[in-house]
């Protein structure tokens, strides 16, 4: 059977951490700690939402990547004002305005306003009895991937 724990408001995340002693087992603070030092030492960027796409949570590569100084500059807006679709209108799911379930890539845009190309997905978390908790969202920054296929055409 999964071992689940709290993290943030209401949301599941199944864990996996064991001690050698199989008969001592870790307490909830202890399991969001290491849950939290492995999102945070993640080279994606990471960012929880709640069921509107308000952003809760954001590790330090989302801080980094979009340029920010601290994670309090991000928290509380809303997780699309930081990504564009890269498709032609008609063609760009309506569902990544509402933080719906959605893999692909887009745009990132960065505090400056700048774009670049990322690549992710955002994931429904649903709480203890099933219903929506919020979003995790999961981007990767490819700017240097569509540099080398740019030079390549």
């Amino acid at each position: 059977m999964r071992d689940r724990s709290f993290f943030g408001r209401g949301m599941l995340i199944p864990i996996f951490l064991h001690r050698s002693d199989p008969s001592a087992r870790l307490s909830d603070a202890e399991r969001l700690y290491f849950v939290s030092q492995a999102i945070d030492a993640s080279v994606d960027a990471i960012a929880f939402t709640d069921v509107h796409g308000r952003i809760s949570f954001v590790n330090c590569a989302f801080v980094r990547i979009w340029g920010y100084q601290r994670a309090a500059d991000v928290g509380g807006r809303l997780l699309a004002s930081f990504v564009e679709p890269d498709l032609a209108p008609d063609q760009a799911p309506a569902s990544l305005n509402v933080c719906s379930n959605w893999t692909g890539e887009a745009l990132g845009i960065a505090s400056k306003g700048r774009r670049f190309p990322i690549a992710g997905s955002i994931t429904r978390t649903d709480d203890r009895s099933g219903g929506l908790a919020g979003f995790v969202a999961s981007f990767r920054d490819v700017s240097d991937r569509a540099r080398a296929e740019q030079a390549l055409r």
